[in-house]
């Protein structure tokens, strides 16, 4: 009867070790297609919002010929969240110049991921920094990083931007431990 037993318990620990490296599998797979396709997504909106449609002078044309791309890009956002550093400067000008984002990003339809609030919660260092040298900008939270060069400065460009807020993210959850391995 107790060898039964044991036999039994030995059954049900390999099934719990089974189902735990099944979803630790699943929890990386998903990791890195989600890392993907917010890195997809992020520089599709960096590149549209930065690229054809930065001037004023160009905006109503832009806006004009893009309908189709405008649509597309919403059902992405829709689908996908987006990060963006200082996420209420895009979520501000998607809902003026993007139609359909308010109505979506009111009905929760649109989930925006704020890189700077990032840095607030996990980077010790923005506590102890003096506010006045904006411990939570992208530029210096990147060289805190090292994701930028001490003597490089952010380049203000969509892609540029988009590249080193998704590096300088990845570097400190790497920091942390809190992707899968």
């Amino acid at each position: 009867m107790k060898r039964r037993f044991l036999q039994k318990e030995d059954f049900y620990k390999k099934r719990i070790l089974k189902s735990d490296k099944k979803q630790q599998k699943y929890k990386q797979k998903t990791d890195k297609v989600m890392k993907k396709n917010l890195l997809v997504f992020s520089m599709f909106a960096g590149l549209l919002l930065f690229a054809s449609c930065a001037s004023k002078k160009d905006l109503q044309n832009c806006q004009l010929e893009n309908k189709e791309l405008q649509k597309q890009l919403l059902k992405l956002m829709k689908k996908y969240p987006y990060m963006a550093h200082n996420a209420a400067f895009e979520d501000s000008w998607f809902k003026i110049h993007l139609d359909g984002y308010a109505e979506a990003r009111r009905a929760g339809k649109i989930i925006v991921i704020d890189s700077r609030q990032i840095c607030r919660s996990l980077d010790a260092d923005v506590r102890s920094l003096p506010r006045e040298s904006a411990p939570a900008a992208l530029e210096n939270w990147a060289r805190r990083r090292g994701t930028l060069a001490a003597d490089a400065n952010e380049q203000h460009l969509g892609l540029d931007d988009t590249d080193l807020m998704l590096r300088t993210v990845q570097a400190e959850f790497n920091l942390k431990n809190l992707f899968a391995k």
